[in-house]
């Protein structure tokens, strides 16, 4: 597969200016063109580079098309131009960066396990424990393991590292790739966080809560996290043949120095539950699992997606970005209805809360402190109140994706849903007769 500047970037504007940072960068070599003289230099021409190279050409789609992630460095292929001799532009430097995809092209794409603890306990009859499992397995393609694997535990054995596994539940997600970290950063991170966003939501779907310990002096150590990230620190992959490939030797030995006691131990580690006890979550959250997997594929992609940031949401302990991150969720999904002005997200957002008169009275003052917030960083007039409400805001729409009121199978679709929803009757049915006669007259003619 060849690596080539998209269609418009093919000018001498752009391409001048991509050969002037290669230029530069390769200036940077020694006489051998192997040793960086300014590593500080050097950085800043690679991030500069980077950019130009992910945005400009079709690298991305390329490796994502193959399933690898990158495993090359561009310092590799400019010392290679540099020993050479070969002219520095972009023409010689796609050239050898197409070598390195056709190398990799040659490699075989394999099946992973990703194995992930995480701290959630089941209090669950045997039934719904194994309604869970299949719910979970259905929309995430997760599985609920109750034990690693005896292989896993007997390479492991006496290893301290295996114990952040254990008294945890535990959770495998199988992916293929020619490599296993291209799986890790474009799935199985997103579908984990996403999971576990979702039992976040069924636990705190509507919810207003204030964790705030007003005992303590200094305010800038409070935790405003509505949960505690549960997911722990640690991965363990292995193959299609079931052997271990991650972590390495060495990995383990490093570990084995700083994992001490107080980090395999749960004691004062917040554990979430799924129960059935009074105001339990089990049946909101297999309310939402089995929504999920009636999604389309699209459409489950991007409800991914915003569980992902709810879950950065309410894990953040700042916060000021714990509403913000509440906030990106409420303006992602309404601009699938495409670009937004201010006044049109507050308008739309204002008469999607009508049933609330107090909730939509507070959208254009919550809008003012987003804007704030971006634009000036001014984060200490966020409250804890201004939070909730974005939370329940997000809430809201996160729901209308997951069980909208007509069947959508794609963005386009929720777009044009979107774009109507705000509409009274009235509103709707009018636009239903202009809408039935533009279709009649485009049929006539």
């Amino acid at each position: 597969m060849r690596i080539v500047l998209k269609s418009e970037y093919q000018c001498k504007k752009y391409i001048d200016e991509i050969n002037k940072i290669i230029q530069e960068y390769i200036r940077l070599f020694d006489s051998a063109c192997n040793t960086i003289k300014d590593i500080q230099q050097q950085e800043i021409l690679e991030a500069i580079l980077d950019h130009y190279i992910t945005q400009m050409t079709n690298l991305t789609k390329v490796l994502n098309s193959l399933k690898s992630w990158r495993n090359f460095e561009y310092m590799d292929i400019l010392s290679e131009m540099c020993r050479n001799g070969m002219q520095p532009n972009i023409d010689n430097f796609l050239s050898l960066l197409s070598s390195r995809i056709n190398e990799i092209e040659e490699k075989p794409i394999e099946e992973f396990n990703f194995y992930i603890p995480v701290r959630v306990d089941l209090e669950l009859e045997d039934t719904e424990e194994s309604r869970l499992k299949k719910a979970a397995e259905n929309a995430f393609g997760i599985e609920i393991v109750d034990s690693l694997p005896s292989n896993i535990l007997e390479a492991y054995k006496g290893r301290k590292y295996i114990e952040l596994f254990s008294e945890r539940l535990i959770l495998k997600v199988s992916k293929r790739g020619r490599d296993y970290i291209f799986p890790f950063e474009n799935s199985v991170k997103t579908l984990i966080k996403a999971f576990i966003g979702a039992i976040g939501l069924s636990s705190l779907l509507f919810s207003f809560i204030q964790q705030v310990d007003f005992s303590k002096v200094d305010t800038s150590h409070w935790d405003y996290s509505l949960r505690r990230n549960p997911i722990e620190e640690a991965l363990i992959i292995t193959n299609k043949k079931s052997e271990v490939i991650f972590p390495p030797e060495r990995f383990i030995q490093q570990c084995d120095a700083w994992i001490d006691h107080d980090s395999i131990s749960l004691i004062g580690k917040d554990i979430w539950t799924i129960h059935n006890r009074p105001h339990g979550n089990f049946e909101t959250l297999m309310d939402i699992l089995e929504k999920i997997s009636q999604l389309s594929e699209k459409i489950r992609k991007l409800l991914f997606y915003y569980l992902d940031i709810y879950f950065e949401a309410i894990v953040e302990r700042q916060l000021e970005f714990s509403f913000l991150k509440f906030w990106i969720i409420t303006e992602v999904i309404l601009k699938q209805g495409g670009h937004r002005t201010d006044e049109n997200i507050i308008t739309l957002l204002t008469k999607l809360t009508r049933d609330d008169k107090h909730l939509a009275k507070m959208i254009p003052i919550l809008y003012a402190k987003r804007n704030e917030l971006v634009h000036e960083f001014r984060k200490g007039y966020i409250t804890q109140l201004d939070r909730n409400y974005a939370k329940i805001i997000a809430e809201t729409l996160i729901l209308l994706v997951l069980d909208p009121p007509v069947e959508v199978h794609n963005s386009n679709e929720l777009r044009i849903l979107i774009d109507n929803l705000a509409y009274s009757n009235n509103e709707l049915q009018k636009r239903v007769e202009i809408l039935s006669g533009i279709l009649k007259a485009k049929s006539d003619n």
